[in-house]
Parts: structure tokens; sequence; C-alpha cells
């Protein structure tokens, strides 16, 4: 009868110490955002951003953490947070994080790929540095990315999606610091603006060299798919566009006109709105003449298309008509004729 109840005992003891053993950390690491390492799954969990640090306070469990996961409350990951995870193989990161920080998964040696989701705006300096088995990184958006954010032999591939229209999908694109290149279904445009003529240039080696806004188009319902490349575009064509490299976004002056669609005008660049954002990622152009446009346009069908000038027409400009052929004083919605052109607005 003792033989048995002592080991009843001892299971009991072995029980409750194995539960305890496998919850080795757990606390606080933000304002309403706690963490709990347990069995090797390192979750982060409640609402809000995760502190910046230099050394967490599970640093000394980092060789135990074997999976992050990253719930959907969680806004941002915060500096250092995983780095020299050496046994780390995944990562989910939830839809709610807008910021990844500086050295996040840095020297992560085991991990091979990574998601990161559609809400991130900007990725910090080496974020996934010195990953050296990290082959796939798929982002489902164009954040900021520093220049050495993820290290030098991962295929980096956005996903990204484009407002549809006459046919065909459109967008614009920018990155400060690293080129990329359009899958084959995508053609890559620069822009000219030149007095009152918009023009579109094809890029024909479809690289978008780091710094350089540009327009893309897809056909046949797919949306642009871009990836990384360390080759350089050898298209030298004049572009008036410009890119937005804060990850906040940037703020109309009210000239900026930025890619847009509308049933009575088409695609084409509509003025933004002052005080309107524009977000990361995202390129622009401005024009201050004399006319004050209210939208820009071209035609699809062309790639060198020369484009015309909408909005109201200054003194001198020439007799307007509409057409049923009655004389206007100044152009109304829709099509106009102007020194026998037609001119939309």
């Amino acid at each position: 009868m003792k033989r048995k109840l002592l080991s009843i005992l001892t299971l009991l003891c072995l029980t409750v110490s194995s539960a305890w053993a496998a919850v080795v950390a757990s606390g606080s690491c933000g304002t309403g955002v706690t963490y709990s390492l347990d069995d090797g799954v390192m979750t982060i969990s409640g609402s809000g951003a995760m502190e910046d640090y230099g050394t967490p306070p599970w640093k000394s469990k980092t060789e135990d953490i074997k999976s992050v996961v990253i719930e959907d409350g969680v806004t941002h990951i915060g500096n250092y947070a995983f780095k020299d995870c050496s046994n780390l193989t995944t990562v989910t990161i939830g839809s709610g994080v807008t910021s990844i920080g500086r050295y996040v998964f840095r020297s992560c040696s085991s991990l091979t790929s990574v998601v990161i989701p559609a809400n991130v705006t900007s990725i910090g300096n080496y974020a996934f540095k010195d990953c050296s088995k990290l082959t796939t990184v798929t982002l489902n958006s164009n954040p900021f990315i520093d220049a050495s954010a993820f290290p030098g032999g991962a295929t980096v591939t956005m996903n990204l999606t484009a407002n549809a229209a006459g046919g065909a999908n459109w967008m614009t694109f920018y990155n400060m610091n690293h080129n990329f290149q359009a899958d084959v279904n995508t053609q890559v445009f620069k822009v000219e603006l030149s007095g009152t003529g918009l023009k579109l240039h094809e890029v024909t080696d479809k690289i978008v060299t780091e710094n350089t806004a540009v327009v893309l188009k897809t056909t046949g319902g797919d949306n642009p798919v871009m990836t990384k490349t360390e080759s350089t575009s050898g298209n030298s064509q004049t572009n008036r566009l410009k890119g937005v490299d804060d990850a906040e976004g940037k703020t109309s002056d009210g000239k900026m006109f930025v890619l847009n669609y509308t049933a009575a005008n088409g695609v084409g660049f509509y003025r933004l709105k002052s005080g309107e954002k524009l977000g990361v990622g995202k390129a622009y152009l401005t024009y201050s003449g004399a006319l004050a446009p209210e939208f820009l346009f071209f035609e699809e069908d062309s790639a060198d298309a020369i484009v015309s000038l909408l909005g109201e027409t200054g003194e001198g400009a020439g007799a307007i008509y509409n057409l049923a052929g009655q004389r206007i004083q100044k152009m109304q919605r829709g099509i106009n004729i102007v020194n026998g052109k037609k001119i939309i607005k």
C-alpha cells in the first residue's frame, strides 16, 4: 500500500513539475502586450506595440525559442526582440502588425522563410540580417525596407494589389533602397510631363531601380508581382514621378496627382486634395501650372501616348464647344471641343 501511494505521489510530482517546466518565461513586453514561452513557442499577445529592447527579458532563453507567434492585436515587433534565436524555425506575424523594428530576427540561423502581412509599412535596419538559411521572403505589400533588412541570398517577393480598370490592373510603385523586377505579365512605365503633355515610356527590362517611381500595368486580371534583384535598369527615359519614402506616408499640399480611375474619365492622374495622405511605396507627380487641372489622363492603348491636360481653360485658350456644337463659357464634365481637339474633364 505504501509503495503504491509513493508511486502515485511520484507520478503527481512529475506531472506538476513537467507542467511548470513547459512555461519557462512570461511577463509584460509593452503596454497591454505580454509574452509567454511555452514548450518552445514564444507567443506575443495583447493589444498595442512591443517595447524596443537592447536586451529583451527572455534573452537567457533564446536557445529555447523554436517558434514565434505574433498575435493580431500586436502592432509593432520591438527592436532586438528575437535576435540570436538560433533554433527559431517558424515565425507567424499577425495581420495587425504595421512595423518590424531593428535587429528583430538578426542571426536567427535556422529560419528558412517568412511571410510579411499587408499592413506592415516599415521593416527596420538588419531586421533579418545574417539569417543564413533564410531563402524565401514573401511580402503582401510594398513597405519601407531598410537597405540592410534581409540577407543577400534571400528571394524577396512582393505580391501587390492593383486597381482594376479597362481590362487591366494599375498601380504605382516605389522602393527607396532596393531594385525590383516586375513579372512577365506586368508592364513598367516612367512618366514624362512637359507643358500640358503627359507621356508614358515603357521600361522594357521591367527593372525598377531603387529610388525610381513608376506606373505598373498588368492584364488578364492579374496583380503585379515584384521580385528583388541586384540588376539595374538599362532604360533611362525622362521621369516626372516621385515616390513616398516615409512609412507614415506623404500629405498632399494640393499640387500632388495620384493614379486613379473614375467611370467618367478612366485611368489617369487625379489631383489629391490638400491634407489627404498617400501611403508609403506609392508614386505621385506634381503640377503647378496656370491651368490648375484636376485630372491628367493618358491613352491606354499606347506605351508612349501623348495625353491631354484637364482643367479650367484660361483666357485666350480658344473657343470651347460641347459635342452638340454649342459654344460654352467653360469646360463641362465630359467631352469638350477646344481648338478642334477633344478634351475630357
